[in-house]
């Protein structure tokens, strides 16, 4: 009976242990600012009280200088208050630089778990556009950086300025209350009536932006086929819709900006006033007014300044959350252990295939089953959207099955570290991607590599001698998307990257899409080269005259694998002629005359 009961025990700490909340990078940055948030407390607290000597100043100027004269008081009160605020200048100081430094601090502990949680996210759900970007940690960053966090250090010693204000009489801290609740009030409202048009006029903005950028980028199609007119005119109508938008905001928030500097003006002077009041009466001394009227500015202020970078802080709130739900989404992810480089074992079981984020309602692809040993080219064919791209995606593990298991080496390819798997896979896509920087950086994949391993991928792309004809060989810079090159040239360097390392399966989607037949031969020779070191080919084409070095082939077609075997075989299938059996008419037997026997 003990041991049932420890049994289950075991079985519910277990359970539990793996529901455990993991800590994320975010929550070990915030945990990192508590001192500093200790101090900037501090600094905010002596600040504040150096804030009376101003008003403490005046009060003495008008009490003991003015009334007797005495130029030595004044000449030491005058060099007691430059102290002060000679003091309080350096504290600020202190602290803007203790929080600019704790800004730099928290985003070198977020942002590379951010990226790389940005990116898993992307691969799961490209089509998400709420996912958070690295402009969130811009926000927090700018958040602790701002003047929106000094506001907020400030505002607990907010009630010290209502306890000097009730010394000085209680009508002030009414005073104050009000003004100040008006104010929030009135920005509060700002924010709500301009969420919409803020939020839209961004969209907009956003839409113009891409649209002018488009137009820029593909400039020789809008200059050559004279297209400039309609890129403007799609253009401006994207611009007047961010316009509109703006002046809808504008117009939205003009009243309550107006309302709200009279609300200030109001207070500064009802303060004054009251003031006056109470000196009549003879319930304030004189020396009192303009001081009373410097606290009670002061007291105003932190709210002033909180109510201004409302929206601040609200986007820092909202980045907060975006970010810490997409780090505790990665940071629940089970470490997974590193396994031995792979050889190139391939195999496929009972796959079915969507779009990142879709369901069975969009299968492409489904039970596709087939396997291939190390050292083999495997060509994939089919008609046009047939799904050989998005097989192609499935293999390197962008695109995650809906159903079945992909093995290399006999390990579920879920089970790979992306970093370790990604190494010993090679990928050339059918839009060749490359990014801005050299040609070398490029085909090491931006790694730390030396200039051997760079010189023999090149090689074995045969792009060697077409690099050092580059202005710049290996260090020629290529703008974003491979800008400066030619579409062979890009297709070509990126074969050269997908070679790099080695790898032991590298996956080609239409690799000779740009090529002549002298780079399909060169291109021959590198898949061969790759198999004769025992890794393993996968060669999406169309084009039938590289098919006869491939040792295996998947047809595709109407989303499901129609055969599969040794490329021999597979010709000798689709190519084999029909057999038809046409068998003569039968005649009617004439009279007295036997018919053909059945």
């Amino acid at each position: 009976m003990s041991k049932q009961v420890a049994g289950s025990l075991k079985g519910v700490n277990e359970a539990i242990s793996s529901h455990q909340y993991v800590r994320t990078s975010l929550e070990d940055a915030e945990q990192s600012l508590r001192p500093v948030i200790g101090w900037g407390l501090f600094f905010s607290f002596l600040i504040t009280v150096l804030g009376f000597s101003g008003p403490l100043y005046m009060m003495n100027l008008y009490s003991r200088v003015i009334n007797s004269r005495n130029e030595t008081t004044m000449i030491v009160l005058t060099i007691i208050v430059l102290f002060a605020i000679a003091v309080e200048a350096i504290l600020e100081t202190v602290r803007a630089d203790m929080l600019r430094r704790a800004s730099v601090g928290f985003d070198q502990k977020i942002a590379g778990d951010t990226f790389d949680a940005v990116q898993k996210a992307i691969v799961r759900r490209p089509m998400d556009r709420n996912l958070p970007t690295m402009a969130d940690v811009d926000a927090l960053r700018n958040f602790i950086n701002g003047s929106a966090l000094p506001g907020l250090l400030m505002l607990p010693f907010f009630p010290l300025f209502l306890i000097v204000c009730w010394i000085i009489h209680p009508a002030f801290v009414a005073l104050v209350v009000v003004t100040g609740g008006a104010m929030a009030v009135i920005n509060y409202m700002t924010s709500r009536v301009t969420a919409e048009p803020v939020r839209e006029f961004g969209k907009a903005q956003q839409a113009a932006t891409k649209r002018a950028n488009a137009a820029f980028q593909n400039y020789e199609s809008v200059h050559s086929m004279g297209m400039r007119p309609a890129m403007r005119g799609g253009w401006q109508r994207a611009h007047r819709n961010a316009m509109h938008w703006s002046i809808a905001a504008d117009d939205r928030s003009t009243f309550l900006r107006i309302l709200g500097s009279f609300t200030r003006n109001l207070g500064n002077t009802l303060v004054l006033a009251l003031a006056a009041y109470l000196v009549l009466n003879n319930s304030l001394d004189a020396a009192m007014i303009f001081a009373t009227s410097i606290i009670v500015g002061q007291a105003t202020a932190p709210l002033q300044g909180l109510v201004r970078s409302w929206r601040s802080i609200a986007a820092a709130r909202q980045a907060r959350a975006r970010l810490q739900s997409l780090l505790q989404e990665t940071a629940a992810e089970a470490p997974r252990m590193r396994l031995p480089a792979p050889k190139g074992d391939l195999a496929v079981y009972d796959v079915a295939i969507a779009p990142p984020g879709k369901g069975v309602e969009s299968i492409l692809l489904r039970n596709i089953s087939f396997s291939v040993p190390a050292g083999s080219i495997l060509a994939v064919v089919g008609p046009s959207a047939s799904g050989k791209s998005s097989l192609a995606r499935a293999l390197i593990g962008v695109w995650k099955p809906l159903r079945g298991i992909i093995r290399i080496d006999g390990t579920d390819i879920d089970n790979w570290n992306d970093e370790d798997l990604g190494a010993h896979l090679g990928y050339l896509p059918q839009n060749v991607e490359l990014f801005p920087g050299t040609v070398a950086e490029n085909i090491c994949r931006f790694s730390d590599a030396d200039s051997a391993q760079i010189i023999k991928a090149a090689t074995n792309a045969g792009i060697h001698a077409m690099i050092q004809a580059l202005p710049h060989g290996y260090d020629t810079r290529i703008g974003e998307q491979g800008q400066g090159l030619s579409g062979g040239q890009r297709q070509r360097i990126g074969l050269a990257r997908a070679l790099f390392g080695d790898p032991a399966i590298v996956v080609l989607d239409e690799p000779n899409s740009n090529l002549d037949g002298a780079g399909e031969e060169i291109l021959s020779k590198a898949m061969q080269a790759v198999r004769a070191r025992g890794a393993t080919v996968v060669l999406v084409t169309h084009k039938a005259s590289i098919l006869s070095i491939a040792d295996f082939v998947v047809v595709l077609g109407e989303g499901v694998m129609k055969d599969f075997g040794p490329c021999d075989e597979v010709s000798r299938r689709f190519t084999k002629p029909k057999v038809i059996n046409i068998r003569p008419p039968q005649l009617n037997a004439a009279p007295g005359v036997a018919g053909p026997r059945r």
